[in-house]
């Protein structure tokens, strides 16, 4: 890998009091040679504060593959 890396990560993260809030964002790309690979990736997480439990969702791309789906946590 000779190229640009360039990504620029971007993390939030909030508490209610009753469940905290955590979001992710993954945004630039790379090159390699005379090829570049771009990402434009998010997460989102809730979980819950009283039992630890919540779900995550992702979507996005990474180097032109679409990326979605959630998770139990």
């Amino acid at each position: 890998m000779n190229g640009d890396p360039d990504i620029a990560l971007s993390i939030n993260a909030s508490d209610n009091g009753t469940s905290t809030t955590l979001t992710l964002s993954m945004t630039g790309g790379i090159s390699v040679g005379s090829s570049s690979c771009s990402t434009d990736l998010n997460v989102n997480a809730t979980i819950s504060d009283k039992t630890g439990t919540g779900s995550e969702t992702y979507s996005g791309s990474f180097c032109g593959e679409t990326i979605s789906g959630n998770y139990p946590l």
